[in-house]
């Protein structure tokens, strides 16, 4: 019980289950389609399908010995006409656009012919489309990719030929097999033929705009003459024709009814692994013509593509003068701007490609470049040659200086990175080819040429030599002039400025400077370390010796200054002081009550009279919102404000706008003038 069952996944001991059995053909072939079209889907999709071609093998009631009984013309009431396919026909050889393509099932035959002789088809076609384990993957899916295995594949399983016509869309040398018959591997003069069209499921410009603007087939249909269509029947027949139109039926022991089939099975007696003879299936060369129906079917096939050759040459010369039309028609703004949008769609579309398919695309450029020049005679090299370096010449002419040097650097980065991508053979092919080049160059030069150019450079040179010599001088005059008396002192107030206009010049904080607090000296400020008074050790250490009392003016008030650590006056003017009480405590409150700031703060007014209320607006107004943004401020950006908590209750006892009646309320007037005179005594005026 280690099988599963192809139509129901089911256990069993064989590929297909008892009830399966008696499913119908068709829907049997629909199932394998399916099945196979699933495995390309795991990473070892080669040996997933080689495993159920193997199995389905073993069902040799479903793969029954068919006659293959080729159909010539269309018929309304059996066929059915394939749409997509009628329109890319009108793309085909004229021969063939009568022709009728008609829609057929899919079927698994030629898959399997394909695994069961993988080895004749990899060395048939395997130079010309890559390995069939490759290609497999999606031959597998339907309507997924059609390739050149497939029709050879059913000729061998129909033991017929057949025409193979491909639509002139993208058409390229490398495609003329596609318009080729192929003869199956036991080929006799009365082997039958039917004509397939390759074709696709989509329209054009669907089908490009889901292949990255390419266009490629992904199934081939049958073509059938129109029924009225006798003489093309008559003509068919002949043997100049390459194949007919003709769609492939079987007759089985089970149905001798006959039918429709997309790819029929082979004949089972003949050997699983037989080694097939190579037939003339693709005739390449005319070394390989056998018989004079082949060399007919050769120049047929030589003519038809001189034919679209021409044409297509026609349309690239026609394509080439409607574009040179229009540049002479445009403006410089115009140009440029299209030759900028020309140069990013190339970008872009270089920056899509794949590294293989960059390589490839410069090996085919290479190649097109090499057969144009192969086809061109001397003379006509050397008019390219000249023609080339005039354009070079006149681009190079017209760029700013700016752009040559661009020009200059983007080619040497050019330069680096090829070689530093090149493997050590390519770079010394590299160097045996600019070798040869250089040394056919100096050739083919005239020896006159040859003396003159030396002539040129040996003057160039001297030029050269003799403007350097001058530079040289005029370096030297200049120091030979100046007279400086050596060794001269630099005077001390010199280098104070120079270097006062140093730090003022540097605006940095670090070069900020101060003045030390106890020597006296002028430092850097980053040199400094500033220390609170209160944290100061020994602050009595700091008071002035009471020998130097009398060398020192007011002596008496600075250290009555430094010795009041409770009452330290902060601001004065010539009406009024004030006196800040017990800051420390102060700083550790805010904000305080009215009534402990009023006991905290003093002011004096010296006037001969009681000011009035309006007065007092002008220095003693509080306004509440302010006071509360100037706390907010300091708690976010001052150190010593950030563990302070903002006391809203006593912010909105505060007046919006106006003076506190607190301050209003304790206001008295003193006419004791001794108490006054005490108040001034330690008073200090600004300096």
């Amino acid at each position: 019980m280690n099988n599963r069952c192809l139509f129901c996944a089911q256990r069993t001991t064989t590929a297909c289950c008892l009830g399966c059995r008696t499913i119908d053909r068709s829907t049997m072939f629909e199932t394998l389609l399916t099945l196979l079209g699933k495995a390309p889907m795991v990473g070892n999709y080669y040996d997933q399908i080689k495993v159920i071609c193997h199995q389905i093998e073993t069902l040799e009631w479903l793969l029954t010995p068919i006659q293959f009984t080729p159909v010539t013309h269309f018929d309304l009431k059996v066929h059915r006409v394939d749409q997509e396919a009628k329109l890319y026909l009108q793309q085909a050889s004229l021969d063939v656009q009568n022709m009728i393509p008609i829609e057929v099932a899919a079927d698994v035959r030629t898959l399997i012919e394909l695994v069961k002789n993988e080895i004749f088809y990899n060395n048939r076609f395997m130079h010309i489309v890559g390995p069939l384990n490759e290609v497999m993957k999606n031959i597998a899916r339907n309507f997924a990719f059609s390739e050149l295995y497939e029709i050879a594949a059913l000729s061998n399983v129909l033991k017929c030929n057949i025409r193979s016509i491909y639509p002139i869309i993208d058409y390229r040398p490398h495609l003329h097999i596609m318009n080729s018959t192929f003869e199956h591997a036991q080929y006799s003069i009365v082997s039958k033929a039917i004509c397939l069209f390759w074709t696709h499921t989509e329209s054009e410009i669907d089908a490009r705009r889901s292949n990255a603007g390419n266009w490629s087939p992904n199934h081939f249909v049958p073509l059938l003459l129109p029924s009225d269509n006798s003489q093309s029947q008559n003509c068919l027949a002949q043997p100049k024709i390459s194949g007919s139109g003709s769609t492939p039926t079987k007759a089985t022991t089970k149905n001798n009814s006959l039918t429709q089939v997309r790819i029929p099975q082979f004949n089972q007696e003949d050997d699983e692994r037989r080694s097939f003879q190579v037939p003339s299936t693709v005739i390449m060369t005319t070394n390989e013509i056998k018989t004079p129906r082949t060399k007919r079917r050769l120049q047929l096939a030589e003519t038809c593509a001189s034919v679209e050759g021409t044409i297509v040459e026609q349309k690239r010369m026609q394509a080439r003068e409607r574009m040179a039309a229009k540049r002479a028609a445009a403006t410089s703004e115009e140009a440029e701007r299209q030759r900028i949008l020309a140069r990013e769609r190339s970008a872009a579309r270089r920056a899509a490609l794949t590294q293989e398919k960059a390589e490839q695309q410069r090996t085919l450029t290479r190649d097109r470049i090499a057969a144009r020049r192969a086809l061109l005679t001397p003379e006509e090299v050397e008019q390219q040659r000249s023609i080339d370096r005039e354009i070079h010449a006149a681009r190079i002419a017209a760029l700013t200086p700016k752009e040559v040097e661009q020009q200059r650097i983007l080619a040497v980065d050019r330069s680096m990175t090829k070689r530093a991508t090149a493997t050590p053979i390519e770079a010394e092919e590299q160097r045996v080819l600019a070798r040869e080049r250089t040394a056919a160059r100096r050739a083919a030069r005239v020896s006159e040429e040859a003396k003159q150019q030396q002539t040129v450079a040996y003057k160039t040179t001297r030029l050269q030599k003799t403007v350097k010599q001058k530079q040289t001088v005029m370096k030297r005059k200049p120091n030979q002039d100046a007279k400086v008396d050596w060794p001269k002192p630099v005077d001390m107030d010199c280098k104070i400025n120079c270097l006062k206009n140093f730090i003022q010049h540097m605006s940095m904080d670090s070069l900020a400077e101060c003045v030390c607090g106890i020597c006296n000296i002028r430092r850097y400020k980053r040199d400094l370390r500033h220390v609170p008074l209160s944290k100061i050790p020994s602050i009595e250490l700091l008071k002035i010796h009471p020998d130097l009392h009398s060398m020192i003016p007011k002596i008496q008030e600075i250290n009555s200054f430094n010795s009041n650590d409770s009452n330290v006056q902060s601001s004065t003017n010539n009406q009024s002081f004030t006196c800040i009480n017990d800051v420390i405590n102060i700083a550790t409150t805010l904000p305080l009550e009215l009534d402990d700031l009023c006991d905290s703060l003093k002011i004096i007014f010296v006037e001969s009279r009681m000011p009035q209320r309006s007065q007092l607006k002008h220095i003693l107004t509080v306004r509440k919102k302010k006071i509360y943004d100037a706390l907010q401020w300091l708690n976010q950006n001052n150190p010593l404000y950030r563990y302070i908590i903002i006391n809203q209750s006593t912010i909105d006892k505060l007046p919006d706008d106006d003076v506190p009646e607190c301050l209003w309320a304790t206001m008295e007037i003193s006419n004791n003038t001794e108490a006054a005179e005490s108040e001034r005594s330690s008073y200090i005026p600004d300096p």
